[in-house]
């Protein structure tokens, strides 16, 4: 008897129309090649239950063994066989019809209609009535030499459906996976399906207790899902529970890559280790992933994102997770961003003959992963392939980056950049007699997820979570540790814990330190304060401090609209300004005839700061002061936050006093930098640098020049947004993107580092990849 402990076998794909031979070959093929698992032992009775449903394909080796499987058994009862080359065809007996009659063939064509039984010999109304309600069973046999010098083997597959449901299930023609499986000439010879069934069951499921189709949530075999939910035993279908955690992320810089809360573009891509389904409309999490669409995502392993782009448009072709099918089918998510695009696009074009599709640097990046990988040569990979490619890539490429990505048929995995700019770590909670995994950029989504034992990402660290277990390695040598101070400042939710410091905690230190500061400047100026008011959400604990810390009431004088996004990250100044009075609503009985104190995180472009302290004003407040939890911010940020030019900061050329007339101001009081990086690093001092670039216009990385960060201006201010949107005309010369590129590299030669080629300016490729939007 078997171990009722052993795993839940999985069928071999849930969900696909298998229309003839040739389709019943890829699927045998798509076994072979290690990208679709067979059924080993015959289905429990959990196992029937779960698995048997419109959809599933079972691929079986006939074996005479005691351990192996002799016949198909299913648990139900079935008409007699049809035979309808080269398929032998059951109708589940449902009790309430007769047996077929006998000019009901099966007949699978393409179009709106593929898979309906029809007759030509009988009318449309005719042909609907005696179409069968219930589940059909679909079977054929084929003998296989799985390996050269061994004997014929004989492999089964057997399929089920619903009619009305064909045309919702894909075929293998647009499975993205199976598609491109192609299957060696004479490999496969038709066998006889009618042995291996049993057609005629001892024991019937009653109709009361008739499985649904539809995905399951119980119940699973050894699954991995990478962002959201992953699984290494205990959960059979991960998709359903990506959408909860991506709601989780929506107002958090999450990842699997998740970067801020800008309700833009989210999506999902789910994997059952054989196809890959997607959504990627524009909208909040909780509108997008409707029960339909979460449906429609089975798999094991499945990554989400939210984003709003730093580079390229707000085009959907630009969401992510993004795809490549060769090699071995590889979805990637990335929350970041590259500064040498320009050479690693040379690169792509005239080394690697990679066509990248659309201006965003992740597609760039997975393109480059994707190349390392392909130099393994290898049929089939594992994880030191993997280990291997990462560090070629890393050597490559330079920015901020931390990412996560799947592997058809193989595991997802998460890795970081040398510097650890961006955040990254990894979760697992039981599950049943194995665990899930989750990789996400904040702690917080695995709380809320039921997760536990949370561990950073090392900077140049991969880690790839297989069916046979986790594996870690350090595939860079790590550089400078430089965490982004703005995720402590801004981005983080305060109940996240990056790096093993508390984003509550350091925002808790800020305001103290902040206080000191506010209360010696008030005094120069001979001022006084009557009342603490934050600019909601992320000062609140700041002010909370500043306050108790200054002896002075805290009041929340703003109350916050949650139904609009963050103001500062939203494309367009004049969207901005609009957004923040609906964000924003100021209560007048906190702030008439007050000299009132408004603790802001940051002041960025001043467009939030200068709203809101004309809100106070036109409420009665006689005197607005304003505090900010950070120092001025005078540079642009490269590694991935919407911030880019330096014209349009209120502090980039202005001393505190321009600032505060700009912004409408009585006084602005600023952080110091010191204490702020004290604020933070108090808490974890194996942490002795903060990527404070923004601050202070040092680049960790290095490769960050005058000449860069004005192309950099130009790509990425308002206007040049405007276009990429769409708001304003694009000149001819920049629509004509598939073109390509011709001539422009310029003089100097590129490098991309250690082992990689190097290419001279003088050579006179035509590249064919997007030179509109790109640095």
């Amino acid at each position: 008897m078997r171990d009722p402990s052993a795993d839940m076998q999985q069928a071999t794909h849930p969900r696909l129309h298998v229309r003839n031979a040739h389709d019943a070959h890829v699927v045998f093929e798509a076994v072979r090649q290690g990208f679709l698992r067979p059924i080993t032992r015959r289905l429990d009775e959990k196992e029937k239950s779960v698995l048997i449903r419109s959809g599933a394909v079972f691929v079986w080796e006939e074996s005479e063994n005691a351990s192996g499987l002799k016949r198909w058994t299913d648990g139900r009862l079935w008409s007699q066989s049809r035979m309808r080359e080269p398929y032998l065809f059951y109708d589940e007996k449902l009790g309430d019809e007769p047996e077929p009659s006998s000019f009901q063939t099966f007949r699978f064509v393409n179009g709106p209609t593929r898979g309906v039984a029809s007759s030509s010999a009988v009318s449309h109304q005719e042909r609907s009535a005696n179409i069968h309600r219930g589940l059909v069973k679909q079977a054929y046999s084929a003998w296989v030499v799985v390996r050269p010098n061994t004997l014929p083997r004989k492999w089964h597959i057997v399929a089920y459906f619903i009619h009305q449901d064909l045309p919702l299930i894909p075929t293998v023609d647009q499975d993205i996976c199976l598609r491109s499986i192609i299957v060696p000439n004479g490999l496969y010879r038709t066998g006889k399906a009618r042995d291996s069934l049993d057609e005629e069951p001892t024991v019937a499921r009653p109709l009361s207790r008739r499985t649904p189709s539809g995905p399951t949530i119980g119940g699973g075999g050894p699954m991995t899902l990478p962002n959201q939910d992953c699984d290494a035993r205990g959960r059979k279908n991960a998709a359903p529970h990506s959408p909860t955690l991506l709601k989780c992320a929506e107002f958090l810089a999450f990842f699997f890559t998740i970067p801020p809360s800008m309700p833009l573009l989210k999506s999902v891509r789910a994997f059952p280790f054989s196809s890959i389904e997607a959504r990627m409309p524009n909208g909040m999490v909780r509108d997008v992933f409707d029960s339909a669409s979460i449906s429609r995502l089975i798999g094991g392993m499945g990554v989400g994102h939210t984003r709003y782009p730093t580079a390229g448009s707000f085009n959907n072709a630009e969401a992510q997770p993004f795809y490549v099918n060769s090699p071995y089918g590889i979805v990637f998510a990335h929350n970041g961003n590259l500064i040498n695009t320009s050479s690693l696009l040379q690169y792509m074009d005239a080394v690697a003959h990679r066509h990248i599709n659309t201006s965003s640097d992740s597609e760039l990046l997975l393109n480059i992963f994707a190349n390392n990988l392909q130099q393994t040569g290898k049929f089939r990979i594992n994880e030191e392939d993997i280990f291997t490619a990462l560090g070629g890539m890393m050597q490559q490429v330079k920015g901020a980056y931390a990412c996560v990505a799947m592997l058809a048929g193989f595991g997802i995995m998460a890795f970081r950049d040398p510097n650890g700019i961006r955040p990254v770590g990894m979760a697992l909670r039981k599950s049943g007699n194995g665990h899930d995994y989750l990789f996400a950029s904040e702690s917080v989504v695995a709380d809320a997820g039921g997760f536990s034992e949370w561990r950073d990402v090392k900077p140049g660290e991969a880690i790839i979570i297989t069916r046979n277990g986790v594996s870690r390695r350090q595939v860079a040598p790590p550089a400078t540790f430089a965490p982004d101070m703005f995720e402590y400042v801004y981005f983080a939710r305060p109940d996240s814990v990056l790096d093993g410091i508390s984003v509550y905690r350091s925002r808790m230190a800020m305001g103290d330190a902040l206080a000191d500061q506010v209360q010696r400047v008030l005094a120069e100026n001979n001022l006084t304060v009557d009342v603490v008011i934050p600019v909601p959400d992320t000062s609140r604990v700041a002010a909370l401090n500043l306050a108790q810390k200054l002896q002075l009431p805290y009041r929340e004088g703003f109350i916050k609209n949650r139904y609009v996004g963050r103001t500062f990250i939203m494309p367009g100044q004049e969207m901005r300004k609009k957004n923040v009075r609906r964000k924003l609503n100021a209560m007048a009985l906190e702030f008439v005839g007050k000299n009132v104190l408004i603790v802001d995180d940051s002041i960025v472009r001043g467009t939030t700061s200068k709203e809101i302290i004309q809100m106070a004003k036109d409420v009665g407040a006689k005197k607005v002061i304003v505090a900010s939890c950070a120092p001025p911010i005078r540079y642009p940020n490269v590694y991935g936050i919407d911030m880019p030019s330096r014209r349009e900061l209120v502090a980039f050329g202005r001393d505190t006093k321009s600032i505060a007339a700009t912004i409408g101001a009585d006084l602005v009081i600023f952080q110091s930098l010191p204490d702020l990086i004290e604020s933070v690093r108090q808490f974890n001092r194996d942490i002795t640098t903060l990527d404070c670039s923004v601050f202070t216009g040092d680049y960790v990385t290095g490769g960050v020049d005058e000449d860069y960060l004005g192309h950099l201006e130009s790509l990425r201010e308002d206007n040049a947004r405007g276009k990429a949107m769409g708001m304003v005309d694009i000149p001819p010369a920049n629509k004509a993107l598939v073109n390509g590129i011709n001539h422009q590299r310029g003089s100097n030669d590129v490098t991309l580092g250690s082992g990689a080629p190097i290419i001279n300016g003088s050579d006179h490729t035509v590249g064919l990849h997007n030179s509109y939007n790109t640095i």
